[in-house]
């Protein structure tokens, strides 16, 4: 074996080595890819939902708060039609 075919056959190993090195690289980054494309999609499917909760919440919270004020009218009016009831039994008792 002359050193000509030992070159050559390290050339030929290089190269071999070069393109599985090239092979695998690619592979893993598809891999890395497909990874954080997945990550996304379940940060996005999660926020998503987070979002879903939190506007039923504020939902319930603006009924809760409209129930409240509807209450808090409606007493205000029965007192005043109680101050108005009174002043004309009053009226009416004086006559």
């Amino acid at each position: 074996m002359d050193i000509l075919q030992i070159a050559l056959y390290i050339l030929i190993g290089l190269a071999a080595g070069v393109v599985l090195g090239r092979f695998l690289l690619i592979q893993l980054f598809r891999n890395q890819e497909i990874g954080a494309q997945n990550k996304a999609k379940k940060i996005l499917k999660d926020a998503e939902t987070n979002a879903e909760i939190l506007r039923k919440d504020k939902l319930l919270e603006a009924r809760e708060k409209f129930l409240q004020m509807k209450a808090d009218h409606e007493q205000e009016i029965n007192t005043k039609n109680n101050t108005i009831n009174q002043r004309e039994n009053s009226i009416k008792q004086k006559e």
